[in-house]
């Protein structure tokens, strides 16, 4: 949704302003470029790199999600009423 808003905000800003100067865009032709090369790369990596990424990502979420419900500052709040 946010993001959806600021394409709209933009295209507006575009219309209605078009010579104000714009903000800057770091690496703009080259950071694409290099994306879809990492993506390249990625796709030859062995099934077992790919398979340990996903349990080793499933495990640092879960982390996350554990210590983040813990230490949720929200939390305290609606336990403190």
């Amino acid at each position: 949704m946010k993001i959806s808003g600021k394409r709209r905000c933009s295209a507006f800003c575009k219309r209605t302003q078009p010579d104000r100067l714009r903000g800057f865009r770091p690496g703009a032709p080259a950071l694409p470029l290099l994306s879809i090369v990492s993506c390249l790369l990625m796709l030859g990596l062995p099934l077992e790199t790919w398979v340990r990424f996903v349990v080793w990502l499933i495990v640092g979420l879960a982390l996350y999600y554990f210590f983040g419900r813990k230490h949720s500052a929200l939390r305290a709040e609606a336990k403190a009423h």
